[in-house]
Protein backbone atom coordinates (compact mmCIF):
# COMPACT_ATOMS: atom_id res chain seq x y z
CA UNK A 1 0.00 0.00 0.00
CA UNK A 2 2.60 2.26 1.05
CA UNK A 3 4.38 2.05 -2.66
CA UNK A 4 1.08 2.50 -4.60
CA UNK A 5 1.08 5.98 -2.18
CA UNK A 6 4.53 6.97 -2.94
CA UNK A 7 3.87 6.91 -6.49
CA UNK A 8 0.64 8.48 -6.87
CA UNK A 9 2.67 11.28 -5.03
CA UNK A 10 5.51 11.63 -7.29
CA UNK A 11 3.33 11.23 -10.03
CA UNK A 12 0.64 14.13 -8.54
CA UNK A 13 4.34 16.35 -8.00
CA UNK A 14 5.12 15.53 -12.05
CA UNK A 15 1.40 17.04 -12.74
CA UNK A 16 1.78 20.09 -10.91
CA UNK A 17 4.89 21.47 -12.69
CA UNK A 18 4.03 20.49 -16.24
CA UNK A 19 3.44 23.30 -18.29
CA UNK A 20 0.10 23.66 -19.12
CA UNK A 21 -0.74 24.66 -22.91
CA UNK A 22 -1.95 28.30 -23.25
CA UNK A 23 -5.87 28.85 -23.64
CA UNK A 24 -7.24 30.24 -26.48
CA UNK A 25 -9.74 33.18 -25.63
CA UNK A 26 -12.46 35.35 -26.96
CA UNK A 27 -12.90 38.34 -25.25
CA UNK A 28 -16.31 39.45 -24.56
CA UNK A 29 -17.00 43.54 -24.58
CA UNK A 30 -18.38 44.15 -20.79
CA UNK A 31 -21.09 47.14 -21.13
CA UNK A 32 -20.04 49.03 -23.40
CA UNK A 33 -16.43 49.63 -24.74
CA UNK A 34 -15.86 53.07 -25.09
CA UNK A 35 -14.80 55.20 -28.71
CA UNK A 36 -11.55 56.98 -27.54
CA UNK A 37 -8.35 55.88 -26.38
CA UNK A 38 -9.24 57.05 -22.55
CA UNK A 39 -11.98 54.64 -22.80
CA UNK A 40 -11.34 51.62 -24.70
CA UNK A 41 -11.87 48.51 -23.57
CA UNK A 42 -8.89 46.82 -22.04
CA UNK A 43 -8.83 43.17 -23.59
CA UNK A 44 -7.67 40.95 -20.45
CA UNK A 45 -7.09 37.07 -20.36
CA UNK A 46 -4.13 34.52 -20.39
CA UNK A 47 -3.30 32.68 -23.52
CA UNK A 48 -3.67 33.69 -27.06
CA UNK A 49 -6.97 36.18 -28.03
CA UNK A 50 -8.47 34.51 -30.74
CA UNK A 51 -11.79 36.89 -31.10
CA UNK A 52 -13.97 39.80 -29.51
CA UNK A 53 -17.47 39.89 -29.15
CA UNK A 54 -19.79 42.38 -28.97
CA UNK A 55 -22.44 45.13 -30.01
CA UNK A 56 -22.80 48.17 -31.59
CA UNK A 57 -25.38 50.56 -31.29
CA UNK A 58 -26.56 52.61 -34.07
CA UNK A 59 -23.59 56.03 -34.42
CA UNK A 60 -21.29 53.71 -32.28
CA UNK A 61 -17.66 52.35 -32.00
CA UNK A 62 -16.29 50.28 -29.71
CA UNK A 63 -12.59 50.84 -29.68
CA UNK A 64 -10.44 47.77 -27.33
CA UNK A 65 -7.00 48.03 -26.02
CA UNK A 66 -5.02 44.66 -26.75
CA UNK A 67 -1.42 43.38 -26.65
CA UNK A 68 -0.16 42.12 -30.48
CA UNK A 69 2.65 39.70 -30.48
CA UNK A 70 5.88 40.50 -32.96
CA UNK A 71 6.17 38.32 -36.51
CA UNK A 72 3.66 39.68 -38.89
CA UNK A 73 0.95 37.22 -37.83
CA UNK A 74 -1.73 39.62 -36.90
CA UNK A 75 -4.91 39.21 -38.24
CA UNK A 76 -8.19 41.12 -37.93
CA UNK A 77 -11.37 39.64 -39.52
CA UNK A 78 -15.35 40.10 -39.25
CA UNK A 79 -16.25 37.68 -41.58
CA UNK A 80 -18.52 35.10 -40.64
CA UNK A 81 -19.07 37.12 -37.51
CA UNK A 82 -21.85 40.03 -38.19
CA UNK A 83 -24.41 40.53 -40.39
CA UNK A 84 -24.27 44.21 -40.92
CA UNK A 85 -21.92 46.44 -42.51
CA UNK A 86 -18.67 46.48 -40.49
CA UNK A 87 -14.78 48.50 -40.70
CA UNK A 88 -12.06 48.01 -39.24
CA UNK A 89 -9.38 50.04 -37.51
CA UNK A 90 -6.06 49.81 -36.41
CA UNK A 91 -4.12 52.30 -34.07
CA UNK A 92 -0.66 52.23 -32.19
CA UNK A 93 -0.30 52.93 -28.74
CA UNK A 94 -0.64 56.74 -29.30
CA UNK A 95 -3.74 56.13 -31.43
CA UNK A 96 -1.98 56.47 -34.67
CA UNK A 97 -3.43 54.99 -37.61
CA UNK A 98 -2.00 52.04 -38.79
CA UNK A 99 -4.09 50.30 -41.26
CA UNK A 100 -7.84 50.02 -41.67
CA UNK A 101 -10.27 47.86 -43.63
CA UNK A 102 -14.23 48.94 -45.03
CA UNK A 103 -14.94 45.82 -46.97
CA UNK A 104 -13.33 42.75 -47.85
CA UNK A 105 -15.10 41.85 -50.94
CA UNK A 106 -15.48 38.92 -53.03
CA UNK A 107 -16.72 36.31 -50.61
CA UNK A 108 -16.52 38.33 -47.29
CA UNK A 109 -18.33 41.32 -48.74
CA UNK A 110 -19.45 44.05 -46.64
CA UNK A 111 -17.15 42.05 -43.86
CA UNK A 112 -14.04 43.55 -43.03
CA UNK A 113 -10.75 42.23 -42.84
CA UNK A 114 -6.68 43.41 -41.86
CA UNK A 115 -5.30 40.44 -43.36
CA UNK A 116 -1.98 38.28 -41.60
CA UNK A 117 1.09 39.24 -43.88
CA UNK A 118 -0.06 42.52 -45.08
CA UNK A 119 2.74 45.12 -45.65
CA UNK A 120 0.79 47.52 -43.62
CA UNK A 121 0.66 44.71 -40.85
CA UNK A 122 4.34 43.28 -40.70
CA UNK A 123 6.33 45.74 -39.49
CA UNK A 124 4.67 45.71 -36.48
CA UNK A 125 6.62 45.75 -33.26
CA UNK A 126 4.93 43.62 -30.15
CA UNK A 127 3.15 45.88 -28.02
CA UNK A 128 -0.09 47.79 -27.26
CA UNK A 129 -2.33 48.70 -29.96
CA UNK A 130 -6.18 49.61 -30.68
CA UNK A 131 -8.48 47.94 -32.59
CA UNK A 132 -11.88 49.75 -33.81
CA UNK A 133 -14.90 48.53 -35.04
CA UNK A 134 -17.71 50.43 -36.83
CA UNK A 135 -20.92 50.34 -39.05
CA UNK A 136 -20.33 51.45 -42.82
CA UNK A 137 -19.77 55.09 -42.45
CA UNK A 138 -18.86 55.78 -39.10
CA UNK A 139 -14.77 56.91 -39.74
CA UNK A 140 -11.79 57.75 -37.64
CA UNK A 141 -10.98 61.50 -36.68
CA UNK A 142 -8.12 63.12 -35.74
CA UNK A 143 -7.81 67.09 -35.74
CA UNK A 144 -6.76 67.49 -39.41
CA UNK A 145 -9.48 65.06 -41.25
CA UNK A 146 -9.90 61.48 -41.50
CA UNK A 147 -7.63 59.59 -40.98
CA UNK A 148 -7.56 56.88 -43.40
CA UNK A 149 -9.60 57.30 -47.14
CA UNK A 150 -13.11 56.70 -47.15
CA UNK A 151 -12.71 55.34 -50.63
CA UNK A 152 -12.58 53.06 -52.31
CA UNK A 153 -14.54 50.35 -50.10
CA UNK A 154 -12.13 47.69 -50.66
CA UNK A 155 -8.38 46.88 -49.60
CA UNK A 156 -6.64 48.15 -46.74
CA UNK A 157 -5.26 51.58 -46.55
CA UNK A 158 -2.44 53.53 -43.96
CA UNK A 159 -3.69 56.50 -42.42
CA UNK A 160 -3.10 58.75 -45.91
CA UNK A 161 -6.49 60.62 -45.24
CA UNK A 162 -6.03 64.59 -44.43
CA UNK A 163 -5.97 63.42 -40.61
CA UNK A 164 -3.49 60.99 -41.10
CA UNK A 165 -0.33 62.65 -38.78
CA UNK A 166 -2.42 63.43 -35.77
CA UNK A 167 -3.80 60.58 -33.48
CA UNK A 168 -7.56 59.77 -32.72
CA UNK A 169 -9.49 62.74 -31.64
CA UNK A 170 -12.79 60.70 -32.51
CA UNK A 171 -15.53 59.75 -35.00
CA UNK A 172 -17.52 60.76 -37.87
CA UNK A 173 -21.01 59.67 -39.69
CA UNK A 174 -24.05 58.35 -37.58
CA UNK A 175 -24.96 54.97 -39.05
CA UNK A 176 -28.43 53.70 -37.58
CA UNK A 177 -28.46 50.43 -37.02
CA UNK A 178 -26.25 47.79 -34.99
CA UNK A 179 -25.73 44.60 -34.24
CA UNK A 180 -23.73 41.99 -32.77
CA UNK A 181 -20.22 40.95 -34.39
CA UNK A 182 -17.47 38.45 -33.19
CA UNK A 183 -14.17 39.94 -34.98
CA UNK A 184 -11.77 36.97 -35.24
CA UNK A 185 -7.97 37.61 -34.83
CA UNK A 186 -4.62 35.74 -34.83
CA UNK A 187 -1.42 37.33 -33.80
CA UNK A 188 -2.88 38.87 -30.43
CA UNK A 189 -2.54 38.04 -26.58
Amino acid sequence: MMRKLVVSVALLSALVVMPRPAQAVIFLEVGDAGELLGAAQDVTGVGALTGISGSLGAAETDLFHLFIAAGGGFSATTVGGAVFDTQLFLFDSSGFGVAANDDTGGLGGLQSTLPAGHALLIPLTAGDYFLGISQFNRDAVSAGGLIFPSSPFTGVFGPTGPGGGSPLSGWSGSPSTGGTYTIFLTGAE
